[in-house]
């Protein structure tokens, strides 16, 4: 199914409700931002996305106006030395539930439209570089089974219980299972 881009070009942040969703919730395929994400900053968090760029949360609507700001924010230690260098332009990084992020400030006024912050947020976020998608994780059986809570020896803990309902990739060469196969993808990508 082919995803229609709503007009953004009328429609005012003040008429974007927030999206009530856990920050720091994996993204498998990038289809899922859609759900996550709310209109102003959609294209940016997508385009940081193809640039195997970690996003850990973002926010840009109604309530942020009062605040005068959204943001959005990345995992800096997943980041290339480059975009490193490139994100400390932008803001200083901070650590926040054990891991250290950098927080893109987007300037907000009473009257943007929420095309006025696409436009704005994808100019930052085009100062990146596509880099090594680091960050994205693997797991043997093992690691599975305990992520599940099985013991090492419960012979209930064959591959297809242990990843029963998880939609799971597994690379029979590397006998390990990815997120989904866009993730499996994203970290064998030659760049």
């Amino acid at each position: 199914m082919k995803f229609e881009k709503p007009d953004l070009s009328q429609k005012k942040l003040s008429d974007v409700i927030a999206i009530q969703k856990n920050r720091g919730e994996a993204i498998g395929q990038r289809e899922k931002l859609r759900g996550l994400v709310e209109p102003p900053l959609l294209s940016a968090c997508e385009e940081l996305y193809d640039k195997n760029i970690q996003t850990y949360s973002s926010s840009a609507n109604k309530k942020d106006i009062e605040i005068g700001e959204g943001y959005i924010m990345i995992c800096f230690d997943s980041l290339s030395e480059e975009n490193k260098n490139y994100a400390r332009k932008l803001g200083e990084p901070f650590t926040m539930d054990g891991q250290t992020m950098l927080r893109i400030a987007i300037p907000l006024k009473q009257n943007d439209s929420v095309l006025d912050i696409e436009n704005h947020s994808l100019e930052i976020v085009h100062g990146f570089k596509k880099q090594p998608a680091t960050w994205v994780e693997s797991f043997s059986l093992e690691d599975l089974r305990e992520l599940i809570g099985l013991e090492r020896d419960d012979p209930s803990g064959t591959p297809e219980v242990v990843t029963q309902g998880m939609n799971l990739y597994f690379d029979s060469h590397e006998g390990r299972w990815y997120g989904s196969e866009e993730l499996w993808k994203k970290a064998h990508e030659k760049l």
